[in-house]
């Protein structure tokens, strides 16, 4: 479960400013186990502690308009996780104790910083044309896999990359009706996988149709 809020704020007539937080949860599990039959798990004993705290991810951006023909933005977001830290304790019946700690991390965002601008190239009365063009780089080097771990753990041609994402596209206007055709480009940040490996992925293209009616 995710909630996402912000506001923005208008520092000067043409600057604007937004701050934002995604609210998630983040779950520390303590089992305790007392292992009675080493061949017989049915007689396993376990004993559960589980604490939920509140993780914060703050996001933000900022447009400003130099001309009344030039927009620019940029945001910049937090890493985002589900993560799950586990402390299992177990003991035997001749009393042998021993404990490990793991921790399991879904859904792994890293840092992202995208840039963008939008420029009018025609402007007549009645209608109007604009392109635009964005990039984002994201950090996946830094990624964690579910057992917490980055994938270069398991060999060095295994380690992801960061990457830019492109985008670009057309404004239309027509009177009060404006549209929009922007394609994107999205390169995987996984290497090229050896043996059994599951990182499996593969660059994306996409693209985004629309328009509005004032």
């Amino acid at each position: 479960v995710s909630i996402s809020g912000g506001g923005s704020f208008k520092l000067l007539k043409n600057l604007s400013f937004g701050l934002g937080l995604s609210v998630g949860l983040s779950n520390a599990v303590t089992s305790a186990t007392y292992i009675r039959d080493s061949t017989n798990y049915d007689t396993l004993l376990v004993n559960n502690q589980i604490a939920v705290t509140v993780a914060v991810s703050p996001h933000m951006g900022l447009a400003y308009q130099p001309f009344s023909w030039l927009s620019l933005g940029g945001s910049l977001h937090a890493p985002q996780s589900f993560v799950i830290d586990t402390t299992i304790g177990a003991t035997l019946p001749s009393g042998t104790q021993s404990g490990a700690s793991k921790s399991e991390v879904h859904d792994f965002i890293p840092w992202r910083v995208s840039i963008g601008a939008q420029a009018d190239v025609m402007k007549r009365r009645n209608w109007g044309l604009g392109v635009a063009a964005s990039a984002k780089y994201a950090f996946w080097s830094a990624y964690q896999d579910r057992h917490g771990d980055s994938p270069s753990v398991y060999g060095a041609d295994l380690a992801w990359s960061d990457t830019i994402t492109w985008a670009a596209g057309i404004r239309p206007r027509y009177m009060d009706v404006r549209g929009f055709l922007d394609l994107q480009y999205a390169p995987s940040p996984v290497p090229e996988q050896v043996g059994r490996s599951n990182y499996v992925d593969n660059d994306r293209v996409g693209m985004a149709v629309g328009a509005d009616l004032t």
